[in-house]
């Protein structure tokens, strides 16, 4: 797992980048490092010495040309990345000589996932922050909004609710939980009568007790996911509107408790007394899920859509 600001060439060749990473070289295997690379020309990975850093360190990382102002293809770059939470603080660096490229795409916060498998791989408190980023042109003047875009892979898995928001001077890359309903789709009450479940789909939320160290980063908390409830009758239709239709809605909520990796509901219709024969379908979809006391909404959209409604027809 890397995580990084950085300058590439454009179309993508080798990257400049000071780089945070886990588990990702032999010295430092199950820790966090950091680094700085040159990746990757020739197909060689070139990287400075790793420098073992905690949690909670703060780093900071610089890519500077070592030209004259106006110079737009600089052959020389140094490229360092420092521990200032250290003290004094340590840097580790890499020049870079005989470049030959237009370093002419810039990043200012990436999470690249090697060796995830599962959503709790990631570090517990579900967000990494880039602030005080600052970005140049060729002849040194402060780019004062570079207009940042933002991407995330849609066909990367696992999904874990990747979330980015962004500034001119900081970039917050989230990787938080998601939920989904448990059964979804279409039932028969008669085959799978309630309770009916909310999903945390491989969340970070903290075990017991409190004294969890990982309890003491960020996901501490409860999801709040709000379910729209539907009614669907036989009979009973508005004027001007034919059988099945809705002749109930409301929103209904479900908490998952901190420590839980559930939530269930169960409020479910009965027969219409209009045409107590027929069946009717009680329709519940996941609308919302917040993690509080943040109040921030996770990504539903990497949940496939189909996992989100359940109907249940009695």
């Amino acid at each position: 797992m890397l995580f990084f600001p950085g300058f590439e060439h454009n179309p993508a060749t080798n990257i400049l980048q000071p780089v945070l990473a886990w588990n990702n070289h032999s010295t430092f295997s199950g820790a966090w490092a950091i680094a700085s690379w040159n990746c990757c020309p020739g197909g060689q990975n070139l990287f400075s010495t790793p420098v073992g850093v905690k949690p909670d360190d703060k780093i900071k990382g610089f890519i500077r040309d070592t030209c004259t102002a106006g110079t737009v293809t600089s052959p020389t770059w140094r490229v360092t990345t420092t521990d200032a939470t250290l003290e004094p603080p340590k840097s580790t660096t890499f020049p870079i000589t005989g470049n030959t490229q237009t370093f002419n795409w810039a990043f200012p916060g990436v999470l690249e996932a090697y060796k995830i498998n599962q959503c709790s791989d990631y570090p517990p408190n579900g967000q990494l922050r880039f602030s005080d980023v600052a970005l140049y042109d060729y002849n040194f003047n402060l780019i004062s909004d570079p207009n940042w875009s933002t991407w995330t892979n849609p066909g990367f898995a696992p999904q874990c609710g990747y979330v980015l928001q962004q500034a001119q001077t900081h970039v917050t890359l989230e990787y938080l939980p998601a939920v989904l309903l448990n059964p979804y789709g279409s039932v028969q009450f008669s085959t799978t009568p309630p309770p009916y479940s909310t999903v945390v789909v491989d969340g970070n939320l903290c075990s017991t007790p409190a004294e969890d160290p990982i309890c003491t980063q960020g996901l501490a908390t409860d999801v709040t996911v709000t379910l729209n409830r539907q009614v669907i009758s036989q009979c009973g239709c508005p004027p001007g509107t034919s059988p099945p239709c809705v002749i109930f809605d409301r929103n209904d909520t479900v908490v998952i408790s901190q420590g839980q990796t559930t939530g269930t509901f169960s409020d479910y219709a009965g027969r219409d007394p209009s045409c107590p024969s027929l069946p009717i379908t009680t329709q519940w979809t996941v609308t919302e899920a917040v993690l509080a006391p943040t109040n921030l909404s996770l990504n539903l959209s990497v949940v496939p859509s189909q996992q989100l409604t359940l109907s249940v027809v009695f």
